[in-house]
């Protein structure tokens, strides 16, 4: 058993381990300003209601991304 996966109780764990880079920033808010790149959001939740975001993520209902409103 990894050590990973024995701090998270044997549940299946997928890590992803990447670095920002400005290039592929500019490249993707290109993307996303010229409307080629649209990311598919499920919920969206006020700040405050990051106890509620957090619980429907659990739910295994999620398709798409859970944005949290922070204005």
């Amino acid at each position: 058993m990894s050590v990973l996966t024995s701090l998270y109780g044997g549940r299946k764990l997928k890590a992803i381990f990447v670095r920002s880079d400005v290039g592929d920033l500019d490249y993707l808010k290109n993307l996303i300003e010229s409307n080629k790149l649209c990311p598919a959001i499920d919920k969206s939740f006020a700040l405050s209601d990051i106890q509620q975001a957090h619980l429907y993520s659990e739910t295994g209902r999620v398709r798409g991304k859970i944005t949290l409103r922070i204005k």
